[in-house]
């Protein structure tokens, strides 16, 4: 359960860190300098699953 919650946080960092500001501040720059899919497997699961996996080992393995 912690793994969905925190690569769900990791989706949801991509979205408020990318798609929020570049709708305020015009997204005419935006598409050529990134890849979606690069960006979204990179905060999902490289930031979101990885920290969820540290996360139940260091908080939730004590009590195990």
């Amino acid at each position: 359960m912690v793994l969905v919650v925190s690569s769900l946080a990791g989706f949801a960092l991509w979205i408020l860190n990318f798609f929020i500001p570049a709708g305020v501040f015009g997204r005419s720059w935006f598409p050529e300098t990134h890849n979606d899919a690069v960006q979204f497997v990179a905060h999902t699961f490289m930031f979101g699953t990885v920290l969820g996996l540290i996360l139940d080992r260091l908080a939730f393995g004590a009590n195990r």
